[in-house]
């Protein structure tokens, strides 16, 4: 009746479709399978009894310690009643997200500045995030809406949120410091508005530790909230993850029925046993893909909610014309690049690419005039601007690839080209080699043979007899170029090894060569 009466309803049908069809998903994963309802029952237990084996009495000390010393005023804080975001509707909350991001990076920006000139070392800073639309949408209506109908948005106090981590309780509490003082100095803020400091807590539901700090997003009424983690426990929370979020299906109010039966009824069978690591655990893809957040995305996302860019500035015209002057001013901020998404597919593409402002006839495609969807002529120069590089870095993305791909192959063809160049220059110097080794060899057994004192007579060209009346005076005689150059045919072969017809028969040259030929 909501959706109906909303003004909304194809933007609301659709958060509401993908808000469902996750949670019953997972839902049905643990109620169809007993296995896995089990296994779910059990890691509560388990992952609850990882996180306080973590937190042991010398880490509680050091933040006992560091608490004291640098952030006593927290409790003041503790007690503080829960704040609410003061926006009429779900959607408008939607359309506050997208007009007060920026200011809540440049606070955190600040924040971040502040730290480090105060020597406040930080781990990591995710920057500004805001919740996904469906994540959004079920706990407006499905957590919230039980107990406050269509106010249930006003209850959300993570829609925009950050996450800053430490390794040291010192500089964890010192950046609430720093928090306070810049809620306190900025007027739209006015000072923090609740802290819930789970590492002071004596337990903890889930073992999970870390602290809330609730301010306004600077310039709204939207409550938004900075988490302080210690990496003793973030190191872990990829692996609590795929439990909680079907953990936090069983919220009902102030408690969760899950973690409740298994207090009561698995808590007895487990023990103290700890959570054991597994090769899943080691990749946190999981947790990246599932978290609710939706870090730089858009109020209209692509991936998660199917709707077309008309519906979307229709009721942007239509619900939220107190935001136009900021839209105007700003544009759409982080929306541009979901929205830019949006217009890749869209024949309207290529249209504003050859868009001039002033020329609304060039802007006409079978969706029909521009000017119907609302968009003003600084939003057209913006959305050129953007969808221009958007196709520039597509084109070179193009190039890129092709130019490896082509240079692969390269590569390839002149790897092949000095193997076969490489094997040649091998066989030539080894034949080489080859050549000299047996002519010097050769050479040593020549002169060997036909030195002065050599008793070896000359080799006749005939029937391989000694020819007649040769001498050993006649061996002596110097041989001449022409002594070298043989004619064709057989010859006896003499050498220094073995007496006259004493060589063996069938022996081919290498054998002769080899004794003294």
């Amino acid at each position: 009746e909501f959706i109906a009466n909303s003004g909304s309803a194809n933007l609301l049908n659709s958060a509401k479709y993908a808000a469902l069809s996750t949670e019953t998903e997972l839902m049905n994963s643990i109620l169809n399978n007993i296995s896995e309802l089990n296994n779910f029952l059990n890691n509560i237990i388990l992952i609850e009894n990882l996180f306080n084996s973590q937190f042991t009495k010398q880490q509680q000390k050091k933040q006992h310690d560091a608490r004291h010393k640098y952030a006593s005023r927290v409790v003041l804080y503790e007690t503080k009643p829960k704040p609410i975001s003061d926006v009429n509707s779900f959607v408008e909350l939607l359309a506050a997200l997208s007009v007060y991001m920026s200011n809540f990076e440049s606070f955190l920006e600040t924040l971040c500045k502040k730290c480090k000139q105060n020597g406040i070392k930080l781990v990591s800073n995710s920057g500004a995030m805001r919740k996904k639309i469906e994540r959004a949408f079920y706990k407006s209506f499905y957590v919230y809406g039980a107990k406050f109908g269509d106010k249930g948005h006003t209850q959300m106090t993570d829609v925009l949120r950050c996450t800053l981590v430490f390794d040291d309780f010192a500089d964890l509490y010192k950046c609430f410091t720093v928090i306070e003082e810049l809620a306190n100095a900025d007027k739209s803020i006015g000072g923090v508005l609740r802290v819930k400091d789970r590492f002071n807590a004596p337990t903890v539901p889930f073992g999970y530790r870390d602290m809330m700090v609730n301010i306004y997003c600077p310039g709204s009424k939207v409550v938004c909230e900075i988490q302080l983690h210690h990496v003793l426990f973030y190191r872990l929370k990829h692996i609590s993850h795929r439990m909680y979020k079907k953990a936090r299906l069983f919220e009902d109010n102030r408690e969760n029925l899950a973690y409740k039966y298994a207090q009561e009824h698995v808590r007895k069978n487990i023990g103290d046993k700890l959570y054991e690591m597994t090769q899943k655990d080691t990749v946190d893809d999981d947790y990246k893909h599932d978290d609710d957040d939706a870090e730089n995305s858009s109020v209209f996302e692509k991936h998660d909610l199917d709707l077309k860019l008309k519906e979307a500035f229709e009721k942007y015209k239509g619900g939220l014309v107190k935001f136009v002057d900021k839209f105007h001013a700003d544009g759409y901020g982080e929306a541009d690049e979901a929205i830019g998404d949006f217009l890749q597919d869209l024949p309207l593409y290529d249209v504003i690419e050859e868009f001039e402002p002033g020329n609304k006839e060039s802007c006409k495609d079978e969706r029909g005039d521009l000017d119907g969807w609302g968009m003003k002529t600084g939003h057209l120069k913006k959305y050129k601007k953007m969808l221009t590089e958007l196709k520039a870095k597509k084109a070179e993305w193009i190039k890129i690839k092709k130019k490896r791909s082509m240079s692969r192959a390269k590569i390839q063809q002149k790897q092949e080209e000095q193997k076969q160049k490489d094997e040649e220059e091998f066989h030539a110097k080894l034949a080489e080699k080859i050549a000299m080794e047996a002519d010097e060899e050769f050479d040593s057994a020549f002169k060997s043979v036909h030195s002065s004192d050599g008793n070896t007579p000359k080799a006749t060209a005939t029937t391989g007899e000694p020819e007649p009346g040769s001498t050993n005076d006649e061996a002596k005689k110097p041989a001449n170029d022409d002594d070298k150059k043989l004619e064709y045919a057989t010859y006896r072969i003499y050498t220094a090894g073995h007496a006259a017809g004493k060589q063996p028969r069938g022996w081919g040259l290498s054998a002769w060569h080899a004794h003294g030929a």
